[in-house]
């Protein structure tokens, strides 16, 4: 049971956060918070009967036994001081999770990419199989119509953030690594750092618990050999072999197939709703860890998974106008970005444009080379104003140095910086035509323009609606 009764949340309207407060609110919890805006997400709560208040402000803290603060939350915040002052107990949302995990059977989810969706996938499944799980993940989900589903058993599912390394604050029943790769700079001096990380994560898994690792990932593939005693752990992989391997791949509409094998036996058939090659790799991993840990048939869990339709912001079709395609995702790596843009080449017959949003100053300092590499498949792009999430400005990082890289890497494409979101739209919309699809992709806030582009691109003259103008440089 969690030990505190009527807790405040300081930055509730996050998503990790507010997927946090449902659950305490579903456990008897009361639950006040307070964000800088209201969103979908700190109105979600309300209905559910959470006090939210916009803006930060000692007067909020009332009846709290206890504060919970995001990552983003500074110490001098006036309601993380007046907590202190009152001698309250402030936690980190990992604090609070873990707390809530306590005595539970729970699976945590961590990784560079995927592990979103893999958490959303695993939740999905149990649920179809009569497991009820809690489940916590970090985006929301088509089949939960929200960014949780509260259940009634034990069982919990929870994707486990690295980003600033508070995933070590949980102690799971069992782990999924989806894979390693260098991300949060602000956070991780090198690769090696970040694996150390994981392997300490990896260190808390309980006696019987299974780590489920990526065979096609060099550095998540390593893990089970760098603990400090034995564990169950199991494989997957497409590339490589692995105790769950998937083989015969193909695509049908967009939509990927493919082959299950554990070890030297067929499983067979699994049919996604998703588009791209990269969720073939999720699916693995919570095909794995279902089948493991459940011992259900084969043919109950490929069929549970081929119904879960997905996430919000990964790879969202949010509309389309005239035969134009407007996709969101919310890649902000420069691997995500490329396999995304690799996804909507084999989905759309036509041109591909991409306006990106860069996200932390510091991710962009670190990997302003990298994201040069990762418009490949693009066949033009803009390239919008850093969204600092939190972060302090630095000295010449800006967005233009990511549009220089991508010029630099492919002249021939049409590539632009600029931080007029107005001009971006316009352009946009005279240069797309019939069968083009256009991709907001970024972790900070473009995705809000997307009702904004389609009401545009209806508004375009048959005239103009061409798509041999290019884009201005």
């Amino acid at each position: 049971m969690f030990p505190y009764r009527k807790v405040h949340m300081v930055g509730i309207g996050g998503a990790g956060m507010s997927a946090l407060a449902e659950v305490l609110l579903a456990n008897g919890v009361t639950v006040a918070g307070s964000d800088l805006e209201a969103s979908s997400f700190t109105e979600r709560l309300r209905r559910k009967g959470a006090t939210v208040f916009v803006g930060h402000d000692p007067a909020h803290l009332t009846e709290a036994e206890a504060i919970i603060v995001s990552s983003a939350i500074a110490l001098d915040n006036p309601e993380v001081v007046e907590a202190r002052r009152r001698g309250l107990p402030v936690l980190h949302r990992a604090d609070a999770l873990a707390l809530l995990l306590r005595g539970k059977t729970s699976i945590a989810v961590a990784g560079t990419h995927g592990k979103s969706t893999t958490t959303a996938m695993i939740g999905h499944i149990l649920a179809q199989l009569g497991y009820d799980p809690t489940v916590l993940v970090g985006a929301e989900v088509l089949d939960f119509d929200g960014n949780c589903r509260v259940g009634g058993s034990d069982w919990f599912v929870v994707e486990a953030d690295e980003s600033d390394g508070s995933f070590l604050k949980l102690s799971p029943t069992h782990i999924v690594v989806t894979n390693i790769e260098l991300d949060h700079p602000d956070h991780y001096a090198d690769e090696e750092a970040v694996f150390a990380a994981f392997t300490a994560f990896a260190q808390r898994l309980s006696g019987e618990g299974l780590l489920v690792v990526n065979a096609d990932c060099p550095r998540a593939s390593r893990l089970p050999f760098c603990l400090s005693r034995p564990v169950w752990w199991m494989s997957f992989g497409v590339q490589k072999e692995a105790d769950y391997c998937a083989h015969s791949l193909r695509q049908r509409e967009g939509r990927w197939q493919f082959a299950l094998r554990r070890r030297a036996k067929e499983l067979g058939e699994v049919r996604l709703k998703l588009f791209g090659k990269h969720n073939v790799a999720n699916a693995l991993a919570a095909l794995c860890t279902c089948l493991e840990l459940t011992g259900a048939p084969f043919f109950a869990v490929a069929e549970a998974l081929g119904q879960f339709q997905g996430l919000r912001r990964r790879f969202e079709i949010v509309g389309q106008v005239r035969g134009i395609t407007v996709v969101s995702d919310y890649a902000h790596h420069p691997t995500e970005i490329a396999v995304t843009l690799q996804a909507a080449r084999q989905a759309f017959q036509g041109r591909l444009w991409v306006v990106f949003q860069p996200h932390r100053y510091s991710r962009t300092q670190r990997l302003w080379k990298a994201f040069g590499e990762a418009f490949q498949e693009a066949d033009g792009v803009w390239v919008t104003e850093i969204y600092a999430a939190s972060e302090p400005p630095i000295a010449g990082i800006t967005g233009a140095l990511i549009a220089d890289a991508i010029k630099e890497r492919h002249p021939e494409k049409p590539v632009k910086f600029s931080a007029d979101w107005d001009e971006i739209l316009s352009e946009v919309r005279q240069i797309a035509r019939q069968g083009d699809a256009i991709l907001l992709v970024g972790a900070g806030d473009l995705y809000k323009v997307a009702p904004k582009l389609l009401t545009a691109l209806s508004n375009v003259a048959g005239s103009q609606a061409t798509g041999d103008e290019g884009v201005r440089r």
